[in-house]
C-alpha cells in the first residue's frame, strides 16, 4: 500500500508527513546522527547551531539491499553526490531547519516533530522551490526516503530506492496542479530578516513601495493568520485596489496571502515569501502563483518592486 502523498500546501511549498514508531529523540537521532541518517537519507557533518554547516553525502545504492541499475536521467548521481547548506533554525528534538544548498536563494527543508502517544509524527516542510517539475522531483524524492526511515524504524529490508522513486514521481506528476505557472524572484538584502519582513507589513512603509505606480491613498493591513489588507493607489486619477487575505504569517520568516486587484480581474492569487538569514543580511523569494499569462508581467512587476523595496531599506 502506497504511503500518502505529500501536498502543496503554498506557492513553492511542499509537505509530507509521516507517522514514526518510537520517542522523540531516537527520530531526532536519525535526523541528526550521521551514522543513523545514512541509513535512509545521506551521511555527513552537521554542526548543530544556527548557521552551522551541514553536508550530506549521497550515495542511493547504499539505502538497501536490493541491487538495481541507476536511471540514465539521474546516471550522474551514480556515484554519490554531495550538497551543503546552512542551519536556519534549531531547537532539538522538535524543530530542525537548512538550506538546500548554498546560494542565497536556495530552497529549504524543515523538520517538525511531535511526540503523540508511542508514535512520532514528522513533518517535512520544503520551500522556495521554483516550479512544478521541482516539486515532482522533490516530493517523490523525500516519500522515498522518508519510506526507507519507516523501513529501518519498523526493523523491514528497506525497498530499492530508485524503482521506489520511479513509480512515486509518475504519482507525483499525476497528482500535482499544473493549470497554474510559478513566478520566483528572489534579492539579497544587506539588513537583518526583521527589518525585510516588517516592511511588508507595517503600513507607513509599505507604501512606500508595494503596489505603487504612483500615490498610495490607503494602506489598512491586519498581519496575522486570517487577517487582511487593502492598499489603494492613485493612478490618473483612478484608485486601484490590491487586497487579500493572509494565510500565514511568521515573523520574521515567511508570508503567505492571497491578493486579488477587483478593478483589472476577478482572479485571485497566491503569493508565498520566504525570507533566510544570510552570513552579510538576509534573501527573500517570492513564490507566485498565477495564470500562466500574466507570468512575465507578474515577474518584472516583483523585481521593479524587490527595487523599490532594496531602496527603501538600505
Amino acid at each position: 500500500m502506497m504511503s500518502e502523498l505529500g501536498k502543496v500546501i503554498a506557492p513553492g511549498t511542499l509537505r509530507i508527513e509521516r507517522r514514526l514508531p518510537g520517542r522523540i529523540e531516537r527520530i531526532w537521532s536519525y535526523l541528526t546522527d550521521s551514522r543513523l541518517r545514512g541509513k535512509w537519507l545521506a551521511p555527513g557533518d552537521m554542526d548543530l547551531r544556527v548557521g552551522g554547516r551541514v553536508e550530506l553525502r549521497f550515495c542511493h545504492a547504499d539505502l538497501s539491499p536490493h541491487v538495481e541499475p541507476t536511471p540514465e536521467r539521474y546516471k550522474d548521481l551514480e556515484n554519490g553526490h554531495t550538497m551543503q547548506g546552512r542551519i536556519t533554525q534549531l531547537d532539538p528534538p522538535r524543530l530542525l531547519s537548512f538550506t538546500w544548498g548554498e546560494p542565497s536563494d536556495t530552497s529549504e527543508v524543515t523538520f517538525e516533530l511531535m511526540q503523540q502517544e508511542a508514535e512520532v509524527l514528522l513533518i517535512v516542510t520544503h520551500r522556495r522551490l521554483t516550479d512544478r517539475g521541482e516539486m515532482c522531483s522533490v516530493g517523490s524524492g523525500w516519500h522515498t526516503h522518508l519510506d526507507i526511515l519507516s523501513d529501518k524504524l519498523h526493523e523491514r529490508t528497506p525497498r530499492p530506492f530508485w524503482s521506489s522513486h520511479s513509480k512515486l514521481e509518475a504519482e507525483y506528476k499525476r497528482a500535482l496542479p499544473d493549470q497554474l505557472a510559478i513566478v520566483r524572484v528572489s534579492r539579497d538584502f544587506p539588513v537583518p530578516a526583521e527589518r525585510v519582513f516588517d516592511a511588508w507589513i507595517e503600513p507607513r512603509v509599505v507604501s512606500t513601495w508595494l503596489f505603487k505606480t504612483a500615490e498610495i491613498v490607503r494602506a489598512d493591513i491586519d498581519a496575522r493568520t486570517g487577517g487582511s489588507f487593502s492598499i489603494v493607489d492613485r493612478r490618473n486619477g483612478e484608485d486601484v485596489e490590491h487586497c487579500g487575505r493572509y494565510l500565514e504569517v511568521e515573523r520574521p520568516r515567511r508570508l503567505v496571502f492571497t491578493v486579488q486587484v477587483p478593478k483589472y480581474s476577478p482572479q485571485i492569487d497566491c503569493v508565498a515569501v520566504d525570507i533566510v538569514p544570510t552570513s552579510s543580511g538576509c534573501n527573500l523569494v517570492i513564490t507566485h502563483e498565477l495564470s500562466p499569462e500574466w507570468a512575465e508581467q507578474t515577474r518584472e512587476g516583483w523585481e521593479m518592486l524587490l527595487e523599490a523595496l532594496s531602496k527603501r531599506l538600505t
